[in-house]
């Protein structure tokens, strides 16, 4: 997905019932799990672990978040991240 021409990592964990693999998930390595630790530990923002690593991969990769997660995106505005809160729409 890709918002002004940028590409967006769109969290589908609110989305789908079950878990799907997110595409960048074979992606993931130590770093990313090194940075997520870290965030965790700051103990700054209501993050999860597997909300950390999803943060941190795209932080690494220069990603958008997008998520309907309001909680995540507030942890991943508090962390920098640039984030694009998904609604549904009224109609």
């Amino acid at each position: 997905m890709k918002k002004n021409g940028n590409d967006v990592l769109v969290d589908t964990s609110l989305i789908a019932a079950y878990y799907i693999p997110e595409p960048l998930s074979d992606k993931v390595e130590a770093g990313h799990y090194h940075l997520a630790r870290y965030w965790l530990g700051l103990f700054n923002t209501s993050l999860r672990s597997l909300e950390a690593l999803h943060l941190a991969v795209a932080s690494t990769g220069g990603l958008t978040v997008a998520t309907a997660d309001l909680g995540l995106s507030k942890s991943a505005r508090v962390l920098g991240l640039e984030v694009l809160l998904l609604s549904v729409g009224k109609g």
